[in-house]
């Protein structure tokens, strides 16, 4: 279904599905690639892909390292008992963000809130609007620092590659960049915290890990698979009556491929109820599959 053109997940189709009003709000408000199909999604998606090369993020492991290492410390040093959660899963993506963005660290608490506003499952769809509105608004400020002021950051590589250049609008590239700046935060704060739970339940995995640190890589793979953080994304609405495992799904039904049910089919992972940090996880579907 996530690579089938049958299936839309173009976010302003009129019978797009969504989980609440805030959510339809928020939808037809979104301007970025996330919200569109092809061509459009990979015209727009090119221009980031150097980016968010392998490479490029390696070369951030140093500042993410000492970041990290930092928020540890002050955890610490506060003594028991500690919140993990609020002094480092949920501030460490907002560094992280900030300093890929090149943006100034005491911005993260302003991202964070917006971008915990706009998820629209809580909120009423203004106050969700509102957040999104005001994310956006802060990439346009940024944007026009960077163009007066270029740094060694993403924004102003964009800007010189692909604004400047006239193949990326100041606009598009506005709403692209509140896109990113969310993206990474419930995906990350979640799995910091529910990986650290699943190791506190679990004293001898915990133990086979810190003694192996090379099984790392894996099991951070099991763990995105077993906890699976995206829950109801991606969303898809059929664009023709559709038979897909025996059932007709109609033209104009919007649909949600919950991604935790791929990642604990028997047929993909045996025993897929239990937490192996030995299997090769790395066929999960935790973040989707296809253009999204």
């Amino acid at each position: 279904m996530l690579t089938d053109p049958r299936f839309s997940g173009r976010f302003s189709h009129p019978q797009f599905p969504a989980v609440t009003q805030a959510r339809v709000a928020i939808d037809k408000q979104e301007r970025a690639f996330i919200g569109m199909d092809n061509p459009e999604h990979d015209a727009y998606r090119r221009l980031f892909t150097r980016e968010f090369s392998a490479k490029r993020m390696l070369a951030l492991r140093p500042q993410i390292t000492e970041l990290t290492n930092r928020l540890i410390d002050e955890m610490l040093a506060q003594g028991p008992s500690a919140d993990l959660v609020e002094s480092l899963a949920v501030r460490l993506p907002s560094l992280v963000m900030c300093e890929l963005f090149g943006s100034p660290y005491e911005d993260h608490v302003f991202i964070m809130r917006c971008a915990a506003g706009r998820h629209g499952l809580t909120q009423s769809a203004e106050t969700a609007q509102q957040s999104a509105r005001e994310l956006v608004a802060y990439m346009r400020r940024l944007i026009d620092q960077k163009e007066k002021e270029p740094g060694d950051d993403m924004v102003s590589r964009i800007i010189a590659d692909h604004v400047l250049t006239g193949a990326l609008s100041r606009e598009d590239f506005a709403e692209i960049g509140a896109m990113i700046l969310r993206g990474g935060h419930d995906t990350t704060t979640n799995m910091i915290g529910v990986g650290t739970y699943l190791l506190l339940q679990n004293p001898p995995l915990r133990e086979k890990l810190a003694g192996s640190p090379d099984l790392m890589a894996g099991a951070i793979e099991e763990m995105l698979r077993f906890v699976s953080p995206v829950q109801f994304a991606p969303r898809r609405v059929a664009l023709e009556d559709v038979e897909m495992g025996g059932v007709l799904i109609r033209q104009g039904e919007g649909v949600f491929p919950l991604l935790p049910a791929a990642n604990r089919d028997a047929c993909a992972f045996a025993d897929p109820d239990t937490l192996d940090f030995d299997r090769d996880a790395s066929g999960h579907l935790a973040f989707g599959y296809g253009i999204h």
